[in-house]
């Protein structure tokens, strides 16, 4: 079963992940930047006009791709979170297998940090349509950006857990 899950899992990111690359070429091509600089815009002086000039550019092309890569990612959110958390569980239980209680809770550590980084992921994205619809209300870049330093912060420790008892079970 948690074979099955991690083969959808996987193909799942990665034909999710070609399509967003795909997205971000045409809002690098309009004038724009790709979709890691803009969870990291940070305010709304940096925001407004990059969202201005996708939306002018060859008749909001850009702004459009920029949209469509956001809503992609809530699917891709759920595609790398569902693969690292089975993968965490497959690590957990294989350390318990042997007896190796520490590296057990580590990996189930690294799939809650993984499931933290997917909520932050949500946020963020959600925060940056509002700021894409120019949605003044509140400080939309400063919150994506935070939520994307969660999310990154909660990816890189997960990565390097399961990494690191990868790792482990290979020269024991």
């Amino acid at each position: 079963m948690r074979c099955g899950v991690l083969i959808v899992s996987l193909v799942a990111t990665a034909l999710l992940s070609s399509a967003m690359g795909r997205q971000a070429r045409v809002m690098k091509a309009t004038g724009g930047v790709g979709i890691v600089p803009l969870e990291l815009i940070r305010s709304w002086a940096r925001a407004d006009p990059l969202v201005e000039r996708w939306r002018t550019n060859d008749r909001g092309r850009g702004l459009r791709a920029a949209r469509q890569s956001l809503l992609l990612d809530f699917a891709f959110i759920v595609a790398y979170v569902v693969l690292l958390v089975t993968l965490a569980a497959c690590a957990a239980d294989h350390a318990e297998a042997r007896g190796w209680t520490g590296w057990a809770l580590a990996a189930r550590v690294a799939g809650g940090t993984a499931l933290v980084a997917g909520l932050s992921d949500v946020v963020e994205d959600t925060a940056l349509l509002l700021v894409l619809r120019g949605d003044h209300s509140q400080d939309w870049p400063r919150l994506a950006f935070w939520s994307a330093v969660v999310k990154f912060s909660g990816l890189a420790g997960a990565a390097v857990v399961l990494v690191t008892v990868g790792v482990a079970f290979a020269a024991a």
